[in-house]
């Protein structure tokens, strides 16, 4: 599709049954359901989800726009970087994966309640506006962690440097960690 792809479903899920190509903006709305787009797609531009649980799939680089999900995210791009152009609100568990490419997840006004767990094959940068809860991490490059209240460092291999800021509050880890 050349354009904008608009996809709102009142009840219910959104499911794909081939992959989409999109050359330009992508919303995906199911206020009720979940947002299920798991074959290898490419999004040119920012997909904006709205939905219970979201899982997005991408053969490409993953440009995430304003996303309010109120249960679990996972979002996965197999080549290229997973970066965002507005807040994301996750009410549940984040799952983040780039097999080549950087993970830039960085407005100020992100908010994720549940853990984070990424891996990136180069590096990491995560900031919430809220607490930072990590879940499982692999990075091969640098990290860059910033939080407004209590950060975990979960369980994590960090392949380069480690820059992590609170706000003042906690740094604390619930596993592990090992640093390149």
């Amino acid at each position: 599709m050349t354009g904008t792809l608009n996809v709102t479903a009142d009840t219910g899920n959104i499911t794909q049954i081939a992959p989409l190509t999109v050359t330009g903006i992508s919303t995906f709305t199911a206020s009720a359901g979940d947002v299920v787009l798991d074959k290898t797609n490419t999004f040119m531009q920012p997909i904006v989800l709205d939905a219970v649980n979201a899982k997005v799939y991408t053969d490409t680089p993953l440009i995430l726009g304003l996303t309010h999900v109120t249960g679990d995210l996972v979002a996965r791009a197999d080549q290229g970087d997973v970066t965002q152009t507005a807040p994301l609100t996750v009410g549940g568990k984040t799952d983040i994966t780039t097999l080549a490419g950087n993970v830039t997840l960085t407005d100020a006004a992100n908010s994720f309640t549940g853990t984070v767990s990424a891996q990136s094959s180069g590096t990491l940068s995560l900031t919430s506006a809220g607490p930072l809860l990590l879940g499982e991490v692999t990075t091969v490059g640098d990290t860059v962690l910033n939080s407004h209240g209590k950060l975990d460092l979960g369980t994590a291999i960090f392949g380069a440097k480690v820059n992590v800021n609170s706000g003042g509050f906690d740094i604390v880890q619930s596993g592990p960690i090992k640093v390149g």
